[in-house]
């Protein structure tokens, strides 16, 4: 009640429960109306609007209703899935479209955001539901990330159309200038020019395979290998026969005319084997500057190279900038130093000093929650020293430094749960698995901040894994990025409804605590607990939810197995840590690169580069 004469508000509806019928008329008979809360507030006037108490902050607690710990991290591939799609139609797709599209694809972009829209429902996009319903949240994100890549290639394709063959566009939909480094793949061995002209600095990091086919064979039998001028996933740009072997090349782009009759024609009972050769190709870093919501080109260059003496990047003097320094277990690139434990965690130091040390440590634990609730067993047992570590460089700079960490764990297979009249109790169990968690290491030129990619099979049921760093400096709050603004939250969390008020909160994209910051691909789940930031990889649970869940004092649904939720396989996460001193404002936002695409072939998002390092030969 805001005032004497204000009206009372009250609000109609539960979770779960559909309106009556004729709610409007029974109202209109009651001589009150239905409106919104936007509708309520501007029907009254100054004084009434004034008395209205004021709320700030995130709403978030349990002390009225549940808030459900636990279940931004369940099927969390559902999350990453919708992280992708947001960005492509939001980061990429539309503002494409709207900086160098011809008609606008309204079509194409209003179906993306449907899908997106039809995939957000309550319990949809929490991935609280049946596996068949998860399933179908999975197929309308999957469409909408494909509706917004359908709208991103028809825009850069035009872009394309103006770059040498052979040649990289590089898409900047920002609203600043960037410069960093993007992986493109490129023919030949030729170094890197911009569009102007300038030779680029760049780093071979692979070479892809050039043989691919040779064997004894019927050479008619090659012959329905080829569809078109397609062979091998290449085109076919030439043949020959020769000395019994019919041998073709092939290239990614090709505009050569080519009938496969004639080759048939030239076929002798004497040819007994068959070569498929391919164009040499290299996945190549290069550091690029791209102008605000602009663009520019890569291409390979055959002028001679003006550069003299020693160059610290391929044809570039390292005086023109600082690129990344590597030696035995550590990465350098002045912003950042790297150093990789024997236990495989890290100790990053910034440049201003602050130290983290021993971030990356995995720790996994038992979970006989739902995917609503996590909740430990009676009797739990955590996992955090590996048998086994395995340290491997990669590659060493100038642009790009990675070393690949393998970590070989033990964990529970499962948890065993006895119902009883009581809560449950649960112990997880004697037998384990074999569990390899790989982390990729990567340091680029001019990034503050370590790349992490974090990669396990999970062949293991009710657990949770959690990827734990030390924070440099106590911290009584953490600051994570939400939806609408940057939220501050303490240690603790505000009971009620019987709900266990665990401390456990999702941010966005990064968060921030005591002088470390995570920088997220999707929404995580994080906890400060004992001077660490704990980020959850992974939920694996059974059940839609738990009549008996420890943390809960009633089920949040109907008690259905959900066996996909255990979710089972190759689980990958990316994200990047930095410490750093000051405010959250100094967190930069989470690595996201330019677009990029070839003048023949579709805009690809820059990625991570292949796990395999060239042949010693080919470097």
């Amino acid at each position: 009640m805001a005032g004497e004469t204000a009206p009372l508000l009250a609000m109609y509806g539960t979770d779960h429960s559909a309106p009556v019928a004729g709610l409007p008329e029974m109202v209109a008979s009651l001589g009150a109306r239905m409106d919104t809360l936007s509708g309520y507030i501007t029907s009254l006037d100054g004084p009434a609007v004034e008395q209205l108490p004021r709320v700030e902050g995130e709403l978030r607690s349990h002390a009225r209703a549940n808030i459900l710990p636990g279940v931004i991290s369940v099927r969390a591939h559902v999350k990453q899935a919708m992280g992708r799609a947001e960005r492509m139609v939001e980061r990429y797709a539309e503002p494409l479209a709207a900086l160098w599209g011809e008609a606008w694809p309204g079509r194409f972009l209003d179906m993306a955001w449907w899908r997106l829209v039809d995939a957000s429902g309550h319990d949809s996009v929490t991935g609280c539901g049946v596996d068949d319903t998860a399933q179908q949240v999975a197929a309308r994100i999957a469409e909408a990330e494909h509706l917004g890549q359908a709208v991103r290639d028809m825009v850069t394709a035009r872009l394309a159309a103006a770059v040498p063959s052979g040649g990289i566009l590089v898409v900047n939909p920002s609203p600043f200038e960037r410069s960093g480094v993007v992986l493109v793949e490129v023919a030949g061995s030729d170094p890197l020019v911009d569009a102007s002209g300038a030779r680029v600095p760049s780093q071979t990091l692979e070479y892809a395979p050039t043989l691919l086919l040779d064997e004894e064979m019927d050479p008619r039998v090659a012959l329905t290998f080829v569809h078109g001028t397609e062979l091998y996933g290449q085109h076919v740009t030439g043949w020959s026969v020769a000395e019994g072997v019919l041998t073709f090349t092939v290239a990614r782009e090709s505009s050569a005319p080519f009938d496969v009759s004639e080759v048939a024609a030239a076929l002798t009972d004497d040819v007994t084997r068959v070569r498929i050769v391919a164009e040499p190709r290299r996945t190549v870093a290069a550091l690029v500057n791209t102008p605000a919501l602009g663009h520019t080109s890569l291409a390979p260059s055959t002028a001679p190279s003006a550069a003299q003496g020693t160059s610290a990047a391929e044809g570039v003097s390292s005086r023109a900038w600082e690129g990344v320094r590597a030696g035995e277990r550590v990465l350098d690139n002045g912003l950042l130093k790297v150093e990789i434990a024997a236990d495989g965690t890290l100790t990053l130091t910034g440049a201003d000093g602050v130290t983290v040390t021993g971030a990356g440590r995995i720790v996994d634990g038992g979970d006989v929650g739902d995917t609503y609730n996590y909740a430990p067993p009676a009797t739990d047992r955590l996992v955090s020293d590996p048998d086994d570590v395995e340290i491997t460089p990669v590659c060493t700079g100038p642009l790009v430094a990675a070393t690949d960490v393998r970590r070989v764990y033990r964990w529970p297979a499962d948890a065993q749960v006895e119902g009883t009249p009581e809560l449950p109790a649960a112990a997880r169990s004697d037998g384990t698995e074999e569990i390899v968690v790989g982390t990729r290491v990567e340091l680029r030129a001019g990034e503050p901040f370590v790349r992490l990619r974090v990669e396990f099979d999970n062949r293991c049921s009710d657990h949770r894994v959690r990827l734990h760093v030390p924070m440099p400096a106590p911290a009584t709050s953490s600051f994570a990025e939400g939806q609408f603004a940057v939220v501050e939250r303490g240690l603790t969390s505000e009971a009620g409804c019987g709900e266990t008020p665990l401390p456990t909160f999702p941010a966005s994209s990064w968060v921030s605590a005591g002088g470390v910051a995570a920088l997220l691909e999707h929404v995580t789940e994080y906890e400060l607990v004992d001077g660490e930031l704990a980020l959850t990889l992974l939920r694996s649970v059974g059940y839609l939810s738990r009549n008996r869940n420890a943390l809960r004092p009633e089920p949040a649904g109907p008690q259905l197995p959900t066996p996909a939720a255990q979710s089972r396989g190759l689980r990958t996460v990316n994200m990047a840590l930095m410490p750093h001193t000051g405010s959250w404002a100094a967190v930069p936002p989470p690595p996201r690169s330019s677009a990029t695409t070839s003048s023949r072939f579709p805009a690809r998002a820059s990625r991570p580069f292949p796990c395999r390092p060239p042949p010693p030969a080919c470097r």
